[in-house]
């Protein structure tokens, strides 16, 4: 297990949801299944309709934990990860 950490130089909710985003895109273009972690459904509605804006020249494959616990990159509150071995 390897944990990095980010200091952002913006505490703006908004940018730190945009880096939660290129963080993402990067570790599925590595290989790696993702799981972003929100603190409540609010939120990961707000990341869900994020991640469809966020890169028009690509998709993110991505989905809520509810709807599909082993998409590519996942979106949860308390849940455990169902895919071992990824990016939190």
């Amino acid at each position: 297990m390897r944990v990095e950490f980010y200091v952002l130089p913006s505490v703006d909710p908004a940018e730190r949801q945009r880096v939660a985003c290129s963080l993402a895109l990067k570790a599925w273009r590595a290989g790696f299944p993702v799981f972003l972690r929100c603190p409540d459904s609010a939120q990961c509605q707000a990341m869900d309709a994020l991640l469809w804006q966020f890169k028009s020249d690509c998709f993110l494959p991505h989905a809520l934990h509810l709807d599909d616990p082993q998409a590519p990159v996942v979106i949860g509150g308390d849940e455990a990860p169902s895919q071992s071995g990824g990016v939190l």
